[in-house]
């Protein structure tokens, strides 16, 4: 899933490297190249919520510093880059399903390798909880995408597949 977006971005490149036991992954972005290095150590379904937050600062909160992905990793302050990373990554890997039972919540986070704190966000993305506020976020979250392919000089309405929420 998030693999197919990052390669529709010639300026966005996926490193796998040996990153030890605690980081999953981390992004930076230079002179308007963003590089994500994921711990190659990760399965197949880490990796993939591991580089759909990646993606999330690559797109959205541009930021100049390196975003490190941590197995132990704490809560993040709402609206901050972590927040947003981590919006992008439920949206982008959960939004689109339908609602994911309450019950099944914490087996979903262990699958994919994420603390059990992140629940939080099924509720930002479930339609119901957020009464109507969710399809301006899923907007807004759209909006900061095509904003960023836009500046890039690229179609991204030509790829059809890139299903964001």
């Amino acid at each position: 899933m998030p693999w197919g977006l990052a390669r529709h971005f010639p300026d966005t490149v996926v490193v796998p490297v040996d990153l030890g036991e605690d980081i999953m992954g981390y992004s930076l972005t230079s002179r308007r190249i963003a590089v994500v290095n994921l711990n190659e150590k990760m399965d197949e379904k880490e990796s993939n919520s591991v580089l759909a937050h990646e993606l999330g600062h690559v797109f959205l909160t541009r930021e100049t510093r390196t975003n490190y992905f941590y197995k132990g990793a704490s809560e993040a302050a709402v609206d901050s880059a972590e927040f947003i990373a981590n919006y992008f990554m439920f949206q982008f890997m959960f939004g689109n399903h339908s609602q994911i039972n309450p019950m099944n919540r914490k087996a979903v986070l262990y699958d994919y390798g994420l603390p059990d704190w992140m629940s939080r966000y099924f509720k930002l993305i479930d339609t119901e909880d957020m009464g109507g506020k969710m399809e301006k976020k899923r907007n807004w979250l759209l909006w900061r995408l095509v904003s960023y392919a836009s500046a890039r000089n690229r179609d991204f309405y030509r790829y059809p597949q890139c299903k964001c929420g």
